[in-house]
């Protein structure tokens, strides 16, 4: 008589093969993501180019003139409510305006394609306490080059821009341009 030999299923191989695979695939992209992470902003030096002056609406109702700010430095930051790293960027933007409140840098949001009600609502939440100017039309943010949020600009005591940034602000980043804009290099 034969023995016949029963074969082991297949199933808990073909379960830990997809495990392994999925730990595989996860390691190198999780570390791609963290990477990006540390680095979601571009800081461009600009060599004093002047800023495209304006005068746009608050969110209060109250009328800003870029002009009017000259003699200290200017954060001007394109942002929007629906925008994920605008959220990711606003309360560091909170934390370094209160930073600088008595040294006379001046910060300016300019609400990018959004809903002045949504972008209200967000500001309040999140205590900015500069000004929120509205572009309805998009004219400023053409004049500036921005084509989505977060963009922020920071300008020099005379209106010309220092750096740009596309992307997510940080501390470190914030601090560094706004000491390049009050004249204190890099």
């Amino acid at each position: 008589m034969t023995e016949v030999k029963q074969q082991r299923p297949l199933r808990p191989f073909i379960i830990f093969g997809v495990f392994f695979a999925a730990i595989v695939v996860a390691i190198p992209v999780s570390v791609a993501l963290r990477r990006s992470s540390d680095t979601k902003a571009s800081v461009v030096t600009v060599n004093g180019r002047k800023a495209p002056d304006f005068t746009l609406e608050a969110l209060d109702g109250s009328k800003v003139s870029l002009a009017a700010l000259r003699g200290a430095p200017v954060v001007i930051n394109f942002w929007a409510s629906w925008c994920v790293p605008c959220r990711e960027e606003f309360p560091v933007l909170v934390d370094a305006a209160r930073r600088h409140q008595d040294d006379g840098t001046h910060f300016l949001g300019i609400v990018f394609n959004d809903l002045p009600g949504d972008a209200r609502e967000f500001a309040k939440e999140e205590g900015a306490q500069w000004p929120m100017l509205l572009d309805p039309d998009g004219e400023v943010a053409r004049a500036f080059g921005v084509r989505g949020p977060p963009y922020t600009f920071f300008l020099d005591g005379d209106g010309r821009v220092v750096s740009q940034v596309a992307g997510t602000l940080t501390k470190r980043i914030i601090d560094a341009q706004l000491k390049r804009a009050a004249g204190g290099g890099d």
